[in-house]
């Protein structure tokens, strides 16, 4: 982004003539009522920019891109105007131009982080680097990783470097750092901006109200996560299988049951949903239920705009690959701490959760 120098010609000339005249000069064109007297003219001073412009990329690019338009101007000046009036008003705007200048340069030659083995090194990354990989569980083949700068402890690009917590605020793309937050222990409860093995928050939901303190700041708080909060409009309620759509043979499948409704569900007090597979998408045959239960336990209550976290399925680590879903019943007025059998609970409604796939990713 260079600005033009045009517009500068005509204001210098402006009030070139202004003083000639013995009357005030506008040196500001979008304050037309900012003026200078006569007097004031010998006051300025014609090394500003020298005394402002930092010795830095701005200031090289002032000297080269700048100076030979300001040039330009100053001949263009009538030589019996006094001569300090060309160079104040180059040393009032030179450094704003350089500024714009180093910012745009700046961000035209930011290159993204090159991939491990990219360079000619031992680790195949540079010194202060080191090699950063995205984990991928269901990944037939490794992904390709990235040299990145070197972080300590507590300190993160993916989550599989925080010890089973989730990494906030890194960019690997971009080689910005995260830090490291404690898994939160409540589903629910959210962090925003973060690398983590299962989202917090169902589909579009945001996560209101998170705090975080970074590794050695001093904080008068701990972080502490914020609470999931639906887009307006949901309604319903939702049995989510959060490992995203695949998981790899003999995974684990997280599920949780999520009320986006005004007034509180229940689910049985043991098994809560079953698994269905298919072949060609069309017939779904039942796997039987997530765990066999001897005791019916009392009904789970899911309160309204709540989550709960319900067992999780494994997938047998011989299982062919193909697509699953769950199946499961959630029931309204109920009575509390009783068994669904014995709490006079509304009809069931059934409820399928969205299909995943067992496989692995090319």
């Amino acid at each position: 982004m260079f600005r033009r120098i045009l517009p500068l010609s005509i204001v210098v000339l402006a009030a070139c003539s202004s003083a000639k005249s013995g009357s005030s000069a506008v040196l500001d064109a979008s304050s037309p009522t900012d003026t200078v007297s006569d007097a004031q003219w010998s006051d300025a001073a014609p090394d500003a920019a020298a005394d402002t412009a930092p010795d830095t990329l701005a200031k090289d690019a002032a000297d080269t891109v700048i100076s030979p338009d300001i040039a330009d101007v100053a001949q263009d000046v009538p030589s019996d105007v006094p001569a300090d009036i060309a160079p104040d008003i180059a040393a009032d705007i030179a450094p704003d131009i350089a500024q714009d200048i180093a910012q745009d340069i700046a961000q035209d030659t930011k290159q993204p982080p090159a991939t491990c083995g990219s360079m000619p090194f031992p680790d195949g990354c540079g010194p202060g680097t080191s090699c950063y990989t995205p984990p991928c569980k269901n990944c037939g083949a490794k992904p390709m990783g990235l040299c990145l700068p070197t972080v300590g402890t507590d300190f993160c690009y993916y989550y599989d470097q925080c010890s089973g917590g989730d990494c906030h605020g890194a960019n690997p793309f971009e080689g910005t750092q995260g830090f490291c937050v404690p898994k939160p222990a409540k589903a629910g409860q959210c962090w925003d901006n973060v690398s983590s093995l299962l989202p917090d928050c169902y589909g579009d939901s945001t996560c209101v109200g998170a705090k975080y303190c970074p590794p050695n700041a001093d904080c008068s708080f701990d972080s502490t996560p914020g609470t999931c909060t639906f887009k307006p409009g949901t309604n319903g309620v939702f049995l989510w299988e959060r490992n995203g759509g695949m998981v790899a043979p003999g995974e684990s499948v997280v599920v949780t049951w999520v009320n986006a409704t005004s007034a509180s569900i229940f689910v049985p007090g043991c098994s809560t949903y079953s698994t269905e597979t298919t072949k060609d998408g069309s017939i779904w045959t039942s796997l039987g239920p997530s765990i066999f239960c001897a005791v019916e336990g009392k009904a789970k209550e899911v309160p309204a705009g709540g989550y709960l976290d319900a067992e999780p399925w494994t997938s047998p680590a011989n299982t062919m690959f193909g697509q699953f879903r769950l199946k499961g019943q959630w029931y309204s007025g109920c009575k509390p701490d009783l068994p669904i059998s014995q709490a006079a609970c509304g009809a069931p409604t059934d409820i399928l959760s969205d299909p995943f796939t067992v496989g692995l990713a090319p």
